[in-house]
């Protein structure tokens, strides 16, 4: 926001300056989601404290945006998101981990600076600075924004809203008039709709302008803030071609699917079922997942179960013991057989890894 002022002050030189400061500011949500990345990703080596500390600001910041929610796809808390708006507008959280999500609403979103990776409906689309994304009303997508100079700003918008802007503007453009009669309202295979708008500084300053009105609390500032919203429609329409986005060629297969087919089978899924299940050779899929998601397979899985295993904690009963060995993050110690023929030494590394699982689990 404007530094001292209780307005923004549009015609400022200085106001490009204001937005990129503005929007590259870390977060402590962000901070929290880059540290937790940067560990999974194994870019910072951590003892296990640190580790601990760093899955529970991971857990904190989930409650914060999806409550007790506990499996994908997850819907977006509205607590506080509009007020007396019919329109929100956020920074979504560089680093946020790239779990399947909606809204109960019209989700835009604008690409202010670097490339983020977008995938719907088990299709991945590579999206770039000044990309304006439409997407279809209420659809789960995932995000991948997985870097310090990536920043994505989100348009969340009231149902009523989107129709009056329609019905007063959009009847004389046929491309988006089409596109909001089926892919908004889920009758498209490519739900998202982009207008390319590059480096463009006016639509930068009409969406910062949003975003200010929204998180400032000064009389009107919602009327304000729909008028930016029409006029930046209008600019878009005028000056840029909107594009029926296609998926990136890899993303032809059904990335979503074979995530939900993960999480269905977490207990006893292998990369080899995997690729029998959707017919694809091992290190294809290896690669597939690793290039729609950004994670290895181990890496989902992983996170799957620990997320599971803290949901038994909090709601179940069962001892640290019984929800390692439901979540099967004992797995490991499968290759470790420790029998009566069995060494001291075997058995002793066998108890140690039980025992830092035990309190991972009971950490997390």
């Amino acid at each position: 926001l404007p530094e001292n002022k209780p307005f923004v002050d549009y015609a400022e030189t200085g106001l490009h300056d204001a937005i990129q400061q503005r929007l590259f500011r870390f977060s402590q949500e962000e901070l929290d989601c880059r540290e937790y990345y940067r560990m999974e990703a194994d870019l910072d080596v951590c003892e296990e404290p640190e580790r601990q500390r760093r899955l529970q600001h991971l857990h904190r910041v989930m409650a914060q945006n999806f409550g007790q929610q506990t499996e994908e796809p997850y819907v977006m808390t509205e607590s506080g998101l509009f007020g007396k708006h019919s329109v929100a507008v956020l920074k979504r959280s560089r680093y946020f981990p790239a779990v399947e999500y909606r809204y109960n609403h019209f989700e835009f979103f604008y690409v202010f600076s670097g490339t983020c990776t977008h995938v719907c409906k088990g299709q991945s689309y590579t999206l770039q600075q000044g990309d304006f994304c439409l997407l279809e009303y209420g659809v789960p997508h995932r995000l991948y924004n997985h870097s310090d100079s990536c920043i994505v700003l989100e348009v969340i918008m009231r149902k009523e809203l989107l129709d009056r802007i329609c019905s007063a503007i959009l009847r004389e453009n046929t491309v988006l008039s089409h596109f909001f009669r089926n892919a908004l309202y889920g009758h498209s295979n490519y739900p998202m709709i982009v207008f390319h708008t590059g480096s463009n500084r006016a639509v930068q300053n009409y969406i910062y302008g949003m975003y200010c009105q929204y998180h400032m609390g000064a009389q009107c500032n919602h009327i304000l803030l729909e008028a930016l919203l029409n006029a930046l429609f209008v600019i878009l329409m005028r000056n840029f071609q909107p594009q029926q986005e296609q998926p990136d060629s890899m993303a032809g297969a059904p990335i979503n699917a074979i995530l939900r087919y993960i999480h269905q089978h977490e207990k006893d899924v292998t990369l080899h079922a995997l690729a029998e299940e959707f017919g694809y050779s091992v290190p294809y899929l290896s690669q597939l997942i690793r290039t729609s998601t950004g994670h290895t397979f181990t890496e989902i899985l992983r996170q799957i179960r620990m997320r599971r295993a803290s949901w038994l904690l909090k709601n179940t009963s069962l001892t640290s013991t019984q929800i390692a060995a439901e979540a099967e993050e004992l797995s490991p110690l499968r290759s470790i057989r420790v029998h009566s023929g069995a060494s001291m030494s075997v058995r002793t590394e066998a108890s140690a890894k039980t025992h830092a699982i035990r309190e991972r689990v009971s950490r997390f």
